[in-house]
């Protein structure tokens, strides 16, 4: 991939900024980061800014001496890094994290991959349906309209192919 502010190199650091709680990602080369405010040489974790994504959202901040009790992991750590050192630390830094996670997630709980059961039907058009309509009803959820309306056209193309 090119670096979309140059167009010659090829992109290596990826730049997530939030405006108006919005997130857009630019992906930059070696060369443009260090013009937009980023290091080169490196790139970030992908988690890194946690914090001051917070802090942008009006959300509450850890102190800068707050660390866990097991790991000692402090929040000046977290806000650097972009990384936890250990489970407890979602304890620790619960109160900031929660609303983090519901933004960005739609939940602050993990709720895993339902099991479907064995299928009934042999058939393979009917697997692909009960599939394509598993992932529309996902995609509603999370409300990427743009992805369920593309599967409400294939379950519905799939559907006329099988009444033929």
């Amino acid at each position: 991939m090119k670096c979309e502010n140059c167009g010659e190199h090829e992109a290596s650091i990826p730049v997530t900024r939030v405006d108006n709680g919005e997130a857009q990602t630019v992906n930059l080369c070696d060369k443009c980061a260090p013009l937009k405010g980023i290091a080169s040489g490196t790139a970030p974790h992908p988690a890194a800014g946690l914090l001051a994504l917070l802090s942008s959202l009006g959300e509450p901040q850890p102190s800068e001496d707050e660390a866990c009790a097991h790991c000692g992991t402090g929040a000046g750590d977290f806000r650097e890094s972009g990384q936890l050192g250990c489970p407890e630390c979602y304890e620790c830094f619960a109160k900031q994290l929660r609303p983090l996670l519901k933004r960005l997630h739609g939940s602050d709980r993990h709720e895993g991959k339902k099991y479907v059961g064995a299928r009934t039907s042999g058939d393979p058009r009917q697997v692909r349906l009960d599939f394509l309509a598993r992932r529309l009803e996902r995609a509603v959820e999370v409300e990427d309209f743009e992805s369920a309306a593309d599967l409400r056209d294939q379950i519905s193309a799939l559907r006329e192919a099988q009444a033929q």
